[in-house]
């Protein structure tokens, strides 16, 4: 995926501002991004948040905005890719079907429950968790990927992406071996390839790291065991 030739006009003469006079501070003044963490973006769940933007390097930074960067958050610079927020409003057509399913069917429900909390404080390798909406969404970018270059994602690659976007239960025993994999290529975001609009994306190591949920499966886990990072 990249970004529209609009976008990457807009993406170089940013660039070019930043460079010259330094990064955008996050306050709405005349230097400012305009910057809203998560808790105050109103348009998250249509995708538009930092974690999608171009120019958001991970762990809380941005290319073009000083500070504490929330990957949920929004700034008046964003630069997203059209079938990234493609893909979060089917996402969320499936998210409020899913709604209206679950408000008939609360009993159900409660098992899923039950089982997170089991996870969460025992950390049972035999149970079976189902990937929350952020990891199928992540997971979901290398289905779009395979679909439009279907040699540039390997067979094994693709249908475990695609096991993770339907929502298939994952072992936690799989989750837990998984994960130093993920904190590994995590570390490398930012470079080359990595990033959409960037030189040889999706890169070998991005559709790797997002068929297993990527980020969204780091956060997720941290959550379940506790963790506050």
């Amino acid at each position: 995926m990249f970004i529209s030739d609009r976008q990457t006009k807009l993406t170089e003469a940013i660039n070019q501002i930043v460079a010259e006079l330094g990064e955008f501070d996050p306050s709405d003044g005349a230097d400012g991004a305009h910057y809203a963490d998560g808790d105050d973006n109103p348009f998250k769940k249509d995708g538009l948040i930092c974690g999608n933007c171009v120019a958001y390097l991970g762990l809380r930074q941005c290319d073009w905005v000083s500070g504490d960067i929330d990957p949920n958050g929004i700034c008046k610079l964003w630069q997203i890719p059209e079938e990234v927020l493609a893909g979060y409003k089917d996402e969320q057509d499936e998210e409020d079907e899913t709604e209206d399913y679950e408000a008939e069917s609360e009993d159900s429900d409660e098992e899923m429950v039950d089982l997170e909390d089991v996870y969460a404080y025992e950390m049972n390798k035999s149970a079976s968790l189902v990937p929350p909406p952020s990891v199928r969404h992540e997971a979901n970018k290398v289905v779009l990927w395979a679909e439009s270059n279907e040699e540039g994602v390997p067979l094994v690659v693709r249908k475990r992406a695609e096991r993770m976007a339907a929502g298939e239960p994952v072992l936690v025993e799989t989750l837990r071996k998984v994960r130093s994999f993920l904190e590994a290529q995590n570390s490398g975001r930012g470079v080359s390839g990595w990033t959409a609009g960037t030189a040889g994306f999706p890169s070998s190591n991005r559709v790797s790291y997002s068929a297993w949920g990527g980020k969204a499966t780091l956060n997720w886990l941290r959550k379940l065991e506790g963790e506050n990072g």
